[in-house]
């Protein structure tokens, strides 16, 4: 259940925002501002998402990952085994 939570806690992080920010504008402000303001924080947060979304490269020879390790930019190598 933790891993769950945590692969998915900016979703349920963004819907709870959005719920509160829909709730209370909705409750104390014109209705019509209430979906201007939900539609504006969903953009937000969706372009944050796309652009913090980190890419995962997959390296398939050794050569690759020796031209990555020089590049002088950090590397992280995850190594799996079945064993």
């Amino acid at each position: 259940m933790y891993l769950f939570v945590n692969q998915y806690s900016f979703i349920f992080l963004s819907t709870l925002i959005l719920s509160i920010i829909g709730f209370f504008t909705w409750r104390f402000l014109d209705p019509r501002l209430s979906l201007v303001s939900i539609v504006v924080m969903l953009s937000l947060l969706g372009s944050f998402y796309f652009t913090a979304k980190g890419s995962v490269n997959q390296v398939e020879n050794i050569s690759e990952l020796k031209i990555l390790l020089s590049s002088g930019k950090p590397v992280v190598v995850q190594i799996f085994s079945d064993y």
